[in-house]
């Protein structure tokens, strides 16, 4: 704290604060791996409380693209029909958050790269070789 006048009027008075970077730098990385582990078990659980009905869909699209180009017009219908409408519903219900899960699971290890590096090289800096 620093004041212009000695009644330490707000308006004519200075604040000076120090912020240390590697501290932060490692809150948020510590931050960043819990949120990342909590994220792959999220996405753990919802793909072990769907297991049945993902194992369903795998196997129809199995079976659809083992059929041949003639009769699988009619056959092709007959077996899309073995899943519902609840039932795909629910599949993309489940695909939509698996893949936000994802996108979350990798936008978590960019940030995790980004403050690994700076932690790196703030403590170790880069060799700059001289030229002789």
């Amino acid at each position: 704290e620093l004041s212009k006048a000695p009644d330490h009027a707000p308006a004519r008075t200075f604040y000076f604060f120090n912020v240390n970077l590697l501290e932060v730098s490692r809150m948020l990385l510590e931050k960043c791996y819990k949120a990342a582990a909590n994220v792959m078990v999220r996405h753990q659980k919802c793909l072990s409380e769907n297991k049945r009905l993902l194992d369903k869909q795998e196997r129809v699209d199995a079976i659809i693209s083992s059929l041949d180009a003639e009769s699988a017009a009619e056959q092709k219908e007959e077996i899309e029909q073995m899943v519902t409408l609840s039932e795909r519903k629910q599949l993309k219900k489940v695909g939509e958050a698996s893949k936000t899960l994802e996108t979350t699971e990798l936008l978590l290890d960019h940030t995790i790269f980004i403050l690994e590096a700076y932690i790196n090289y703030t403590l170790k800096p880069p060799l700059v070789l001289k030229k002789q």
